[in-house]
Protein backbone atom coordinates (compact mmCIF):
# COMPACT_ATOMS: atom_id res chain seq x y z
CA UNK A 1 0.00 0.00 0.00
CA UNK A 2 2.29 2.09 1.03
CA UNK A 3 4.53 1.62 -2.19
CA UNK A 4 1.59 2.37 -4.25
CA UNK A 5 1.05 5.93 -2.76
CA UNK A 6 4.98 6.53 -3.48
CA UNK A 7 3.82 5.50 -6.98
CA UNK A 8 0.61 7.65 -7.18
CA UNK A 9 2.38 10.92 -5.94
CA UNK A 10 5.44 10.22 -8.03
CA UNK A 11 3.16 9.82 -11.44
CA UNK A 12 1.38 13.19 -10.19
CA UNK A 13 3.97 15.41 -9.27
CA UNK A 14 4.97 16.02 -12.86
CA UNK A 15 1.64 16.96 -14.10
CA UNK A 16 0.90 19.73 -11.12
CA UNK A 17 4.21 21.49 -11.97
CA UNK A 18 3.56 21.57 -15.43
CA UNK A 19 -0.43 23.28 -14.48
CA UNK A 20 1.53 25.65 -12.42
CA UNK A 21 3.73 26.60 -15.02
CA UNK A 22 0.95 26.66 -17.56
CA UNK A 23 -1.51 29.02 -15.84
CA UNK A 24 -1.99 32.08 -18.11
CA UNK A 25 -0.30 35.05 -17.25
CA UNK A 26 -2.88 37.53 -16.83
CA UNK A 27 -4.40 35.44 -14.02
CA UNK A 28 -0.84 34.80 -12.80
CA UNK A 29 -0.87 38.87 -12.73
CA UNK A 30 -4.56 39.02 -10.99
CA UNK A 31 -3.44 36.52 -7.65
CA UNK A 32 -0.68 39.76 -7.21
CA UNK A 33 -2.82 42.37 -6.99
CA UNK A 34 -3.20 43.44 -2.96
CA UNK A 35 -6.00 45.23 -3.36
CA UNK A 36 -9.18 42.91 -2.56
CA UNK A 37 -12.00 44.93 -4.56
CA UNK A 38 -9.39 45.33 -7.70
CA UNK A 39 -8.35 41.86 -7.21
CA UNK A 40 -12.05 40.35 -7.57
CA UNK A 41 -12.81 42.63 -10.35
CA UNK A 42 -9.66 41.31 -12.35
CA UNK A 43 -10.60 37.77 -11.95
CA UNK A 44 -14.14 38.94 -12.91
CA UNK A 45 -12.62 40.44 -15.94
CA UNK A 46 -10.80 37.00 -16.87
CA UNK A 47 -13.43 34.70 -16.22
CA UNK A 48 -15.49 37.53 -18.41
CA UNK A 49 -13.24 36.94 -21.09
CA UNK A 50 -12.75 33.00 -21.17
CA UNK A 51 -16.12 32.52 -21.24
CA UNK A 52 -16.99 34.68 -23.81
CA UNK A 53 -14.84 32.76 -25.67
CA UNK A 54 -15.88 29.40 -25.03
CA UNK A 55 -19.60 30.25 -25.01
CA UNK A 56 -21.55 27.79 -26.85
CA UNK A 57 -25.47 27.46 -26.90
CA UNK A 58 -26.89 26.01 -24.18
CA UNK A 59 -30.52 24.30 -24.55
CA UNK A 60 -32.87 24.71 -21.68
CA UNK A 61 -33.64 21.29 -20.12
CA UNK A 62 -36.88 19.20 -21.19
CA UNK A 63 -39.50 19.05 -18.60
CA UNK A 64 -40.13 16.17 -16.25
CA UNK A 65 -43.59 15.08 -17.01
CA UNK A 66 -45.67 12.13 -14.96
CA UNK A 67 -47.46 10.00 -16.74
CA UNK A 68 -49.52 8.94 -13.56
CA UNK A 69 -52.36 10.45 -11.71
CA UNK A 70 -52.85 8.12 -9.09
CA UNK A 71 -55.67 6.51 -10.37
CA UNK A 72 -54.80 2.43 -11.55
CA UNK A 73 -56.51 1.95 -14.63
CA UNK A 74 -58.04 -1.56 -15.14
CA UNK A 75 -56.11 -4.32 -16.88
CA UNK A 76 -58.36 -4.23 -19.76
CA UNK A 77 -58.26 -0.61 -20.56
CA UNK A 78 -54.49 -0.71 -21.08
CA UNK A 79 -54.26 -3.57 -23.15
CA UNK A 80 -57.02 -1.99 -25.21
CA UNK A 81 -56.51 2.10 -25.13
CA UNK A 82 -54.29 1.98 -27.89
CA UNK A 83 -53.56 -1.10 -29.86
CA UNK A 84 -50.42 0.32 -31.45
CA UNK A 85 -48.71 0.50 -27.87
CA UNK A 86 -50.39 -3.14 -26.73
CA UNK A 87 -48.41 -4.35 -30.21
CA UNK A 88 -45.08 -2.85 -29.01
CA UNK A 89 -44.88 -3.61 -25.87
CA UNK A 90 -41.66 -4.77 -24.66
CA UNK A 91 -40.11 -3.41 -27.88
CA UNK A 92 -39.58 -0.34 -26.96
CA UNK A 93 -35.80 -0.22 -25.18
CA UNK A 94 -34.81 -1.66 -29.50
CA UNK A 95 -36.73 0.69 -31.30
CA UNK A 96 -35.39 3.50 -29.11
CA UNK A 97 -39.47 4.36 -29.00
CA UNK A 98 -41.36 5.05 -25.38
CA UNK A 99 -44.52 3.43 -24.71
CA UNK A 100 -46.98 4.71 -21.64
CA UNK A 101 -48.43 0.99 -21.19
CA UNK A 102 -47.45 -0.61 -17.98
CA UNK A 103 -48.48 -3.75 -18.56
CA UNK A 104 -50.52 -6.10 -20.46
CA UNK A 105 -52.93 -8.80 -20.57
CA UNK A 106 -53.16 -11.75 -22.66
CA UNK A 107 -54.01 -15.16 -23.23
CA UNK A 108 -51.03 -17.74 -24.17
CA UNK A 109 -51.78 -19.34 -27.74
CA UNK A 110 -49.05 -21.57 -27.14
CA UNK A 111 -46.07 -22.30 -24.63
CA UNK A 112 -43.07 -24.48 -24.75
CA UNK A 113 -41.64 -26.41 -21.34
CA UNK A 114 -37.29 -25.54 -23.17
CA UNK A 115 -33.99 -26.44 -21.06
CA UNK A 116 -33.75 -25.95 -17.26
CA UNK A 117 -36.98 -25.04 -16.99
CA UNK A 118 -37.03 -22.38 -19.24
CA UNK A 119 -40.41 -21.19 -20.99
CA UNK A 120 -41.25 -20.17 -24.89
CA UNK A 121 -44.75 -18.53 -24.97
CA UNK A 122 -46.68 -17.18 -28.03
CA UNK A 123 -49.49 -15.22 -26.98
CA UNK A 124 -52.89 -14.64 -28.90
CA UNK A 125 -51.43 -10.85 -29.90
CA UNK A 126 -48.96 -12.44 -32.43
CA UNK A 127 -45.93 -11.99 -29.25
CA UNK A 128 -43.36 -13.88 -28.51
CA UNK A 129 -41.74 -14.03 -24.85
CA UNK A 130 -39.16 -16.37 -22.78
CA UNK A 131 -38.44 -16.41 -19.76
CA UNK A 132 -35.30 -15.55 -18.68
CA UNK A 133 -35.26 -17.89 -14.92
CA UNK A 134 -36.02 -21.31 -14.66
CA UNK A 135 -39.78 -21.41 -12.26
CA UNK A 136 -42.04 -24.71 -11.40
CA UNK A 137 -44.59 -23.09 -12.64
CA UNK A 138 -46.68 -24.80 -14.54
CA UNK A 139 -48.23 -23.13 -18.16
CA UNK A 140 -50.86 -24.31 -20.34
CA UNK A 141 -52.54 -23.05 -23.84
CA UNK A 142 -55.59 -21.11 -22.59
CA UNK A 143 -54.42 -19.04 -19.26
CA UNK A 144 -55.03 -15.56 -19.28
CA UNK A 145 -51.33 -14.06 -17.89
CA UNK A 146 -50.28 -10.34 -17.19
CA UNK A 147 -46.99 -9.00 -18.31
CA UNK A 148 -45.87 -6.25 -16.13
CA UNK A 149 -43.14 -3.58 -16.74
CA UNK A 150 -40.07 -3.86 -14.03
CA UNK A 151 -37.22 -1.73 -13.87
CA UNK A 152 -34.51 -0.96 -15.98
CA UNK A 153 -36.10 -2.48 -18.76
CA UNK A 154 -37.33 -5.97 -16.83
CA UNK A 155 -40.37 -7.78 -17.76
CA UNK A 156 -42.07 -9.78 -15.20
CA UNK A 157 -45.04 -12.52 -16.16
CA UNK A 158 -47.98 -13.88 -13.86
CA UNK A 159 -50.92 -16.26 -14.30
CA UNK A 160 -54.06 -13.56 -13.85
CA UNK A 161 -55.03 -14.04 -10.49
CA UNK A 162 -51.56 -15.32 -9.56
CA UNK A 163 -48.98 -13.73 -7.33
CA UNK A 164 -46.39 -15.80 -8.44
CA UNK A 165 -44.12 -14.26 -11.22
CA UNK A 166 -41.38 -15.33 -13.29
CA UNK A 167 -39.11 -12.67 -15.04
CA UNK A 168 -39.73 -12.70 -18.90
CA UNK A 169 -37.71 -11.36 -22.30
CA UNK A 170 -39.57 -10.39 -25.56
CA UNK A 171 -38.33 -12.33 -28.42
CA UNK A 172 -39.65 -10.40 -31.92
Amino acid sequence: MKNLMILAILALTPTLALANTAMDPLLWGCSEISDDDKRLACFDAYIKQKSSLNAQPVSAPKPLVLNSNGDEPQADEKATDNPDQAQNFGLEHKQKKSADVSEISTTIIKASKQSHSNWVFTFENGQKWRTIESTSTLFKVGQDVVIKRGMFNSFSLKKAGSNRTVKVKRVN
